[in-house]
């Protein structure tokens, strides 16, 4: 014999196991949004660290190697420095580093003017520093200014 089931509790019954697996669906749904809203978060903050790690380390550098060209050590450290922002780097930032008139190029300028010593037609080391050299730090530190801005969602 087949119990008596009342269709209105069953009814009942099915809608309050329906609210409550859309309800639970919902709660997971929610968690899983707000989990991959804190991975995207965390890659983000930790590529701007990365990437600001990079441009600081480049920064710093410029000075040691601008004082003292014909220094391998601080010469490699530049190169170091220069390439891992490589990594990071917006158009701008490349093409600071790397163009003609980029950061790069004039590093070799300023290498070449310390060793010639200002004779056969190289300019001096001074000059180079306050000409090409000193403009050429300047593009690069407002490209990095402006990507690192950029990266921040702040321009």
């Amino acid at each position: 014999m087949i119990p008596y089931v009342h269709i209105e509790t069953s009814l009942a019954f099915t809608a309050t196991l329906i609210a409550a697996g859309a309800a639970l669906l919902g709660a997971l749904g929610s968690q899983l949004i707000t989990g991959l809203i804190g991975l995207k978060s965390k890659r983000l903050e930790l590529y701007f660290r990365a990437k600001g790690d990079a441009y600081t380390k480049v920064m710093d550098c410029l000075g040691d190697f601008a004082l003292n060209p014909t220094s391998q050590t601080t010469y490699l450290k530049f190169l170091a420095a220069t390439d891992a922002a490589l990594l990071f780097a917006s158009d701008e930032v490349l093409s600071a580093l790397n163009d003609n008139q980029g950061i790069n190029v004039n590093a070799g300028r300023l290498r070449q003017s310390a060793a010639a010593g200002g004779v056969g037609g190289i300019p001096t080391v001074v000059h180079v520093q306050v000409t090409t050299w000193k403009d050429s730090v300047d593009r690069l530190t407002a490209a990095m200014r402006l990507d690192l801005r950029r990266t921040a969602g702040t321009k």
